[in-house]
């Protein structure tokens, strides 16, 4: 898409300013990156998925404490907002198992709801 591509060019011209280096390092301290790995890890299991509920919820709190530069100065929390949320919230709500999931995992995925609101 051009769009993106502006969106983009928007992004690097951000990161070489000083605010950008800026922006890039409060991501880093506010964004849970273990919790994304794993969480991320689990999305692309094969042949079985795992989606972490609670992991994804404390990464959907961090960028919520994150400011848009912020966001945007972080390849993680965008590669969180663009494919990990929609990926994990499509296999958490519309799998035919979640019945079988304990209350547990179910709190968890009404936790990380919550957050995305």
């Amino acid at each position: 898409d051009e769009e993106d591509d502006d969106e983009d060019d928007d992004d690097a011209r951000m990161l070489d300013t000083a605010d950008g280096v800026q922006h890039l390092r409060t991501a880093a301290n506010i964004f849970p990156h273990e919790s994304f790995r794993l969480l991320w890890e689990g999305l692309l299991k094969s042949p079985g998925w795992t989606v972490y509920p609670l992991e994804l919820a404390q990464c959907l709190a961090a960028c919520a404490r994150m400011s848009a530069p912020v966001i945007r100065a972080s390849p993680v929390a965008i590669r969180l907002l663009r494919d990990a949320v929609p990926n994990a919230f499509d296999k958490c709500l519309n799998d035919k198992n979640v019945w079988k999931w304990g209350n547990e995992v179910q709190r968890n995925i009404l936790q990380a709801a919550a957050k995305l609101i």
